[in-house]
C-alpha cells in the first residue's frame, strides 16, 4: 500500500489552465482562516455562476436582469486585471496543488496559492498554504487552515472541472 501523496492527499485530482500564483508571505492563523472562510464563499458562487438553468422556458425579464448582472460581472473583472495572473497548468485537490513557479521556493515557505476561477468572478480564489516540494520549475503546496466545508468545496469544484473535461473528451470523439 502506497503513502497519501503528500501535496494532495488521497482525493480526486484534477487538471485545468487557470490563471494562478504562488505568494510567498506570513500568514498568522487568524488571517490563514479568514481567507479560507472566504474561500468556501468564493467557491459557493462559483458553483452557483457554472449551473445551466433548469427551466428552459424562464421568464424574458430574469433572462435580462442575469444578462445584467453578468455584464457587470464581466466589467468587474476587466477592472480587476489589472492584477492578471498568468495562465498556467495546475494539478488540484482538495487538500493541495502545484502549479509552475518562476524561481525556486524553499519547502516550509507559507503563502497565498491565488487562482482567478472564471473571468466573470473578478475575485481570486486565495488559499493558504506551505510548500512541501518544489522541483523542476514547479511547486507542490498543501493547504493551511482548512477545514471540512473548504476541503468539500474545493473537492467538488476539482470534481465538476474534471467531468467538464470528460465530457468534452467523449464529444471530441
Amino acid at each position: 500500500m502506497t503513502a497519501p501523496d503528500p501535496v494532495f492527499g488521497e482525493g480526486l485530482v484534477g487538471e485545468e489552465y487557470l490563471p494562478a500564483a504562488f505568494v510567498p508571505r506570513a500568514l498568522d492563523a487568524a488571517a490563514g482562516e479568514r481567507l479560507v472562510q472566504r474561500a468556501v464563499r468564493l467557491l459557493a458562487v462559483d458553483a452557483l455562476l457554472e449551473e445551466e438553468p433548469v427551466d428552459e422556458d424562464e421568464d424574458p425579464r430574469l433572462a435580462r436582469i442575469e444578462a445584467k448582472l453578468g455584464l457587470a460581472l464581466e466589467m468587474l473583472g476587466t477592472l480587476a486585471a489589472r492584477e492578471a495572473l498568468p495562465d498556467v497548468l495546475l494539478r488540484w485537490s482538495s487538500q493541495g496543488v502545484e502549479l509552475p513557479l518562476d524561481g525556486p521556493v524553499a519547502p516550509g515557505t507559507a503563502g497565498v496559492v491565488r487562482i482567478a476561477l472564471m473571468p466573470g468572478l473578478p475575485l481570486a480564489l486565495e488559499l493558504p498554504g506551505n510548500v512541501v516540494r518544489c522541483d523542476a520549475g514547479r511547486a507542490g503546496i498543501r493547504y493551511a487552515h482548512a477545514d471540512e466545508a473548504f476541503e468539500s468545496a474545493l473537492a467538488r469544484r476539482v470534481f465538476r472541472a474534471h467531468r467538464r473535461a470528460v465530457a468534452q473528451a467523449r464529444r471530441q470523439r
